[in-house]
């Protein structure tokens, strides 16, 4: 009986932990399962976030890669426009057509993708009369015998080789007196030619020109353009209406309209559209790109970042415990300094760091590659082999001083330029240091760096209005001598200006001081249209101002320059009437040898040209 009854017991405990065995089995895949569920919906998560941060980037970088190409586009046309005023002036002066067909012969020779062309005032008031003109054709001559630039619409040319073609068109005036026109014509290609976009992101597919309807403007000879209007063209392959009506928006902007759009997804790639408005004849630039490599990147990062979170927790299952261990260890020996320390290290615009002297050794905290690029966070012969490293080198002195100061000093702090960790720039830097001896001698330094890029940006701003001419925008006294003078120490040769505004105190009592200080803006403006960038311009007071030119003391291009100048002036605005100076010319180093000799030789040469009459220019010495 006992031994019946004890095989009776024995399987129903085995069956009793069978079935909670069971239990904790049906309890593990119940949790194996929730956390696969909740890793499934981070991984979705993680994979529509990244896709959505690809997206904006690429937005981003289209919207900038689009400017870009804008401004060149623009540039373009504006070189033009500077070619043909510049030509314009030549031709008011001499206007006979023996000379205005050599000047057009040289100027298409040098130039020819592009040709120019004149039409006298008379031609114009022909062409108004045909019966065939286009009315914008008639906008378009009404505004060049106003004053105004024209850039015309596209058109196609079989004269010109069967091509799409664009002009721009640059009014003649003498005396205020309507003498023709300049015309250049050029392929009409340039308003859509691009440059290379990064093989990293993608590639572009087409790029043309729309107009605000969103028809597309025909620039290509090879019929390689788009046709017909992009609306009804997006519309067919279901481009979702929020980015039809930013499109849109971007189409109709009163003012200069930017923007990127996600068409789709089209075999595995995202489409995009970038639009910016040219600013010319309702005329935008539109770029089709398709993003294949930055599809590929974005899967990769999710693909991989999936196998590396299951790696990562197969590992933690793992080394958990371990980890554990070796954390409660960690903490155990680390001091309260030591934790304030590492809480200091947070910091991304704090670096601190401690320079053992006798060794040469420096140690950066572990934020030091987030502010600026360094190599290792702990370097050895750190001053001996400054001049291979990321510090500029005018700043490596001061940096030298600051760690290895005269004897008896506790802190000091300099200012100094690093490379930032991603770009090859500097950056302005505050480095301050507090020193620790040991019986009397210097062992130890201890300091911090900090970003004050921007105080510094600040500061130089503050500077240049300090030095700026609040009416003209040109340099005021002071900036002009200091830099003329800086500028005389390294250069061979020189042109001194000296220019006085002929008869500005009768500007003054007649029409009052408002037109006098627009008067001297024009002036200044004229300037700086007939002088190079490079050059020193400056107002020294009242109606004098001083132009300097490096690295030339040719009396050609001195009359050349004066020539231009007082052409330029006798134009007048609509606000400023035609004003004369007078212009006094030095010669550096043959006039004088120093800014105040020179600017002396420059002032009784004014003075001569005031005495010939005024509206002329004189040379100090011999021509």
């Amino acid at each position: 009986m006992r031994q019946g009854k004890k095989s009776k017991e024995k399987p129903a405990a085995a069956s009793g932990r069978r079935l909670q065995a069971r239990w904790y089995a049906l309890a593990g895949g119940v949790c194996a399962l929730f956390l696969g569920a909740c890793a499934a919906l981070v991984f979705a998560y993680y994979r529509r976030a990244i896709a959505e941060e690809f997206t904006r980037m690429a937005v981003e970088n289209l919207d900038a890669y689009t400017a870009a190409q804008r401004d060149d586009t623009l540039s373009g046309l504006h070189d033009i426009m500077n070619t043909l005023q510049a030509l314009a002036v030549l031709v008011a002066q001499n206007d006979t057509p023996e000379f205005v067909e050599v000047s057009l012969q040289a100027m298409n020779k040098e130039n020819p993708g592009a040709r120019i062309l004149y039409n006298t005032n008379q031609e114009l008031n022909e062409r108004l009369e045909a019966k065939d003109i286009l009315p914008g054709d008639v906008e378009i001559i009404r505004r060049l015998q106003e004053g105004q630039t024209a850039v015309t619409p596209i058109i196609y040319s079989r004269r010109l080789g069967d091509v799409y073609c664009v002009a721009v068109a640059v009014p003649v005036f003498r005396e205020g007196e309507c003498l023709g026109a300049l015309r250049c014509v050029a392929n009409a290609e340039m308003l859509v030619s691009t440059s290379v976009y990064p093989p990293s992101q993608g590639k572009i597919l087409y790029s043309v020109l729309l107009d605000s309807a969103g028809s597309v403007v025909p620039v290509r000879s090879d019929g390689s353009d788009l046709q017909g209007n992009l609306f009804e063209t997006l519309q067919g392959i279901d481009t979702p209406k929020e980015t039809l009506d930013g499109l849109r928006a971007v189409l109709t902007a009163e003012e200069s309209g930017l923007g990127s759009f996600l068409l789709g997804t089209y075999s595995d790639s995202p489409m995009y559209l970038s639009v910016a408005d040219l600013g010319y004849n309702d005329w935008h630039l539109a770029l089709f790109v398709q993003a294949d490599m930055a599809a590929v990147h974005s899967r990769a990062i999710v693909l991989r970042t999936t196998y590396g979170a299951v790696a990562l927790m197969v590992c933690a299952v793992v080394f958990c415990f371990v980890i554990f261990l070796l954390l409660a260890r960690l903490l155990r020996r680390l001091t309260r300094e030591q934790q304030r320390y590492l809480l200091l290290e947070q910091f991304s615009d704090t670096v601190l760091f401690d320079y053992d002297l006798k060794s040469d050794t420096i140690r950066f905290t572990s934020n030091a590659r987030a502010l600026f690029r360094v190599g290792e966070l702990t370097e050895q012969d750190f001053v001996g082999g400054m001049d291979a490293r990321y510090i500029h080198e005018e700043d490596r002195a001061a940096i030298e001083e600051l760690l290895r100061p005269p004897a008896g000093k506790a802190q000091a702090q300099a200012r100094v330029r690093l490379l930032l960790p991603d770009e090859d720039r500097y950056f302005w830097c505050m480095v301050q240091a507090r020193y620790g001896y040991e019986r009397g001698e210097l062992t130890t330094v201890y300091g911090k760096v900090t970003d004050i890029d921007k105080q510094k940006r600040k500061e130089e701003r503050l500077l240049h209005i300090s030095e700026t001419d609040g009416l003209t925008g040109l340099c005021n006294r002071t900036a002009a001598q200091e830099n003329i003078a800086r500028r005389l120490r390294t250069d061979p040769a020189g042109l001194l200006f000296m220019l006085d505004v002929d008869d500005f105190k009768k500007i003054n009592d007649t029409r009052g001081h408002d037109s006098g200080d627009h008067a001297l803006q024009y002036v200044a403006r004229c300037m700086k249209n007939v002088f190079r960038t490079s050059d020193i311009l400056g107002r020294l007071g009242g109606d004098e101002l001083i132009v300097y030119m490096g690295g030339t003391s040719s009396a050609r291009l001195a009359r050349q320059k004066a020539d231009q100048l007082l052409a330029l002036l006798q134009q007048g605005t609509q606000d400023v009437p035609p004003m004369t100076v007078s212009v006094g010319i030095a010669r550096f180093p043959a006039d004088g040898a120093d800014y105040d000799a020179l600017y002396r030789a420059a002032d009784q040469a004014m003075y001569q040209a005031k005495g010939q009459g005024k509206d002329c220019y004189s040379f100090a010495g011999r021509e």
